[in-house]
């Protein structure tokens, strides 16, 4: 017969069983991990919302370039017309006159970062607030007029550089002998 006598070694401490628990070192090596993970995706939201804020400016602006755009194609084509007495051209803050069919003045200009229309009737502020219009200048080639235009970002989030300004250059060409 084989007997075997147990003993207790009166140091060991009766909660601390087989090596259960967290050594200082595993708790350094957890607590560093989750520090980079929450620092990594703390910047991965931050990249994202700012992102995102740049996607909306451009927005704005496109959607304020394809208003202005639209406003001016329709006026020169019903336009019977250029008034250049009254016209700035080749000029950041450009301004253009145009004599309409019933011999009213529509103009568009530029004052404080905001396109403003006049038809006669009042002024209507073309771009919103949250664009600046950078420069509005316009050329006139025999019947075409040209348009230079240049937009940039009011989003105070969003840091004022070239990448977040946006420039569009198209021509308006009116109806066929409209300036003959």
């Amino acid at each position: 017969m084989n007997y075997s006598w147990k003993t207790t070694n009166k140091k060991e401490k009766p909660f601390m069983k087989s090596g259960a628990g967290f050594t200082l070192i595993e708790l350094v090596i957890y607590l560093s991990i989750t520090m980079v993970s929450i620092f990594v995706f703390t910047n991965f939201v931050a990249e994202v919302i700012k992102n995102s804020a740049r996607a909306d400016a451009k927005i704005e602006i496109q959607q304020n370039a394809r208003l202005i755009s639209s406003l001016l194609t329709r006026e020169v084509r019903n336009a019977s017309s250029i008034n250049a007495l009254n016209s700035k051209f080749g000029v950041d803050d450009g301004k253009l006159a145009l004599i309409n069919v019933s011999g009213s003045t529509s103009e568009f200009v530029l004052e404080s970062g905001t396109v403003l229309f006049n038809d006669g009737t009042g002024q209507v502020a073309l771009s919103n607030a949250k664009v600046k219009v950078v420069k509005l200048s316009f050329s006139q080639e025999g019947q075409v007029i040209t348009l230079d235009l240049v937009l940039a970002s009011q989003n105070p989030s969003i840091n004022i550089s070239m990448e977040n300004q946006m420039e569009f250059i198209t021509s308006f060409t009116p109806r066929a002998g409209a300036y003959q």
